[in-house]
């Protein structure tokens, strides 16, 4: 069914854009020990999404998805990092076109990273995407966050993305030493209990 090694790399380098996603999908479910290298070898020439067209960036951005379902996360960071510090609505539309759920998927699993700059920017992904279902994974990364920059990220996060189950741990931090800490969660918990039916 699928290609050989060799044919995949080749439609990855190819012109025509959805059958370089279809082998950068292939290549990263191959198995094959090579494919990681030549993903990330792919990708390198990515520099912001207006030097791209628009089929090169879906193809970018299900690349860098697809590394980080390989647990490769400095691919993602790029793709949506160009708009530093916010992560803008095109990058957010872009992701929301390759898929929400894939893009919370790899952004919930990017918060173990040990990159602090990677753990920042899935916080952001998961607060702009409103990732409710990645309410927990937010309320134990925060709990073990260690920069104070990616924790704060974090807790804005919750803000969009807050469940009823992060309900006992933001009100417990409101106790928190921290100022900032204390009126990002009071924030997350009045946007909350506003739209609690």
């Amino acid at each position: 069914m699928f290609e050989n090694f060799g044919e995949l790399v080749a439609q990855l380098y190819g012109q025509d854009m959805s059958a370089a996603i279809r082998a950068a999908e292939a290549l990263g479910k191959s198995g094959d020990p090579r494919a990681h290298k030549i993903l990330e070898d792919r990708i390198a020439p990515y520099r912001f999404m207006g030097s791209n067209t628009d089929a090169q960036n879906v193809f970018y951005f299900t690349l860098a998805l697809v590394l980080a379902e390989m647990g490769s996360f400095h691919a993602y960071r790029i793709v949506v990092d160009e708009d530093a510090p916010f992560v803008r609505s095109r990058v957010v539309e872009m992701l929301e076109r390759v898929g929400k759920v894939r893009a919370i998927n790899a952004a919930m699993r990017m918060l173990s990273s040990s990159d602090a700059g990677e753990r920042y920017w899935a916080a952001s992904i998961l607060g702009v995407l409103k990732a409710t279902t990645a309410s927990s994974a937010l309320l134990h990364a925060q709990a073990n966050e260690e920069s104070y920059g990616v924790r704060r990220e974090m807790l804005f996060a919750l803000i969009n993305a807050s469940d009823r189950e992060a309900i006992p741990t933001l009100e417990a931090l409101q106790n928190d030493k921290d100022e900032e800490i204390r009126r990002i969660c009071g924030l997350a918990l009045e946007k909350w209990k506003a739209t609690d039916p």
